[in-house]
């Protein structure tokens, strides 16, 4: 009887791989990085014009998709945004703080809105992706300031500032993976 599970098990294995894009290696990817809150995201990452993929990537790097979870800093939510941040993001007009407080971080749709503002903002100020990313973890004022004294393209900063460095290496993984995973439109890619 034993014998007759475990062959059965190896065969859903192999006929599940054997499906194409659709198979079971694709599936338990999907169950690594998944998507919640997808309506969510859909709206802000428009309204505030970055793509819900990299949303996503940024989600699971932050928080793993725990909207409950705060950092020892003080950073709140799905996408770890610190109080002043948001309310620094009302201020400047782009986050609307009658529909949006930032005292309700850990409502997961308000702290994708002020996620998605953040990066919008950060696109609006830097050059690049990997600028962006980083500046999601250190500030950024701080990525500025490291572009401004020359020390090569952000994606050189293991030495001298080894946990942005690890995070953009993260977020990019992460965001590669929600790629090949997922549509723009958070459906399953085929």
């Amino acid at each position: 009887m034993r014998l007759g599970c475990i062959a059965l098990v190896v065969y859903a294995l192999w006929y599940g791989m054997g499906q194409g894009s659709g198979g079971f290696v694709q599936k338990a990817e999907r169950l690594l990085y998944p998507v919640s809150y997808k309506s969510a995201i859909l709206e802000s990452s428009e309204r505030h014009n970055v793509d819900p993929l990299f949303v996503c990537a940024v989600i699971r790097t932050e928080s793993g998709w725990d909207p409950d979870v705060s950092s020892v800093k003080g950073a709140k939510g799905l996408m770890q945004l610190m109080p002043a941040t948001a309310s620094d993001l009302i201020r400047l007009g782009l986050v609307d703080g009658s529909a949006f407080s930032a005292d309700n971080l850990a409502d997961p749709a308000t702290n994708i809105e002020f996620g998605c503002a953040y990066i919008e903002l950060a696109q609006k100020q830097l050059s690049g992706m990997d600028e962006v990313i980083c500046s999601y973890n250190a500030g950024i004022a701080k990525v500025q300031e490291w572009l401004a004294r020359g020390d090569g393209s952000v994606a050189e900063l293991s030495q001298e500032y080894p946990e942005t460095a690890d995070y953009l290496k993260k977020v990019k993984s992460a965001y590669g993976h929600y790629q090949d995973l997922y549509t723009a439109q958070l459906e399953e890619a085929d």
